[in-house]
């Protein structure tokens, strides 16, 4: 009797698996990729700023974005798209996150209840025909800092862009309408890996390199 039920409930979940299986489309066998490039703003457009001054970076991107591989648009402002922010201090023998610096609202004043995981974190705004957010950074400490991006497209929520639970999506930063993200910067960095980074890697890597005097 016992074996009986064990077969039943092994029966249960094939079925269950079975249903998984055909619950999404058939393009997403393989997986589905794609790229997109991310255009940065950040103001001012110098490698150098006063102790003080507050440093704006905003990305503002079409609804309908274009993806690298297939050629194809896609509205990536309707999924739960959000960024997540880091200042690394380059001066330390091994480069980490550090809390020396204010973050601003787009309007100028404090950000509150803007923070989780790796550093702040803000949700994409619509604006019109585009999608984007802006920040403000007041660094309290004269340094060697990096500004870190990293992203993420919510997978707790589907559909994300498509159903599809296995796509992949890359993101490519264009600082200031070109790659430059002052790499050669890193050459000053007391952490012998962040040295050693290559430049084609790291201008797309979502990552600007600056110094406060």
């Amino acid at each position: 009797m016992c074996m009986k039920n064990i077969k039943i409930i092994l029966l249960g979940f094939f079925i269950i698996s079975l249903a998984a299986c055909d619950k999404y489309p058939e393009y997403c066998k393989g997986g589905i990729k794609y790229e997109f490039d991310m255009p940065v703003s950040v103001s001012p457009g110098t490698d150098t700023i006063h102790l003080g001054d507050t440093l704006w970076v905003e990305l503002r991107i079409p609804h309908l974005t274009v993806n690298k591989v297939d050629g194809k648009t896609y509205d990536i402002a309707k999924v739960d798209l959000f960024m997540y922010f880091a200042i690394q201090d380059l001066l330390l023998p091994t480069v980490i996150p550090t809390g020396a610096y204010i973050t601003l609202n787009e309007d100028g004043t404090p950000a509150s209840g803007v923070g989780d995981g790796f550093g702040p974190k803000v949700r994409f705004k619509v604006d019109g025909d585009s999608a984007y957010w802006k920040l403000g950074f007041v660094i309290t400490k004269k340094g060697l800092y990096m500004l870190s991006f990293s992203d993420l497209i919510d997978r707790s929520h589907e559909p994300h862009i498509t159903e599809c639970p296995n796509e992949k999506v890359q993101f490519h930063y264009n600082f200031n309408t070109t790659w430059e993200s002052n790499y050669y910067l890193l050459q000053y960095s007391h952490d012998e890996n962040a040295r050693s980074w290559g430049e084609d890697g790291f201008n797309k890597s979502g990552n600007y390199v600056f110094c406060v005097d």
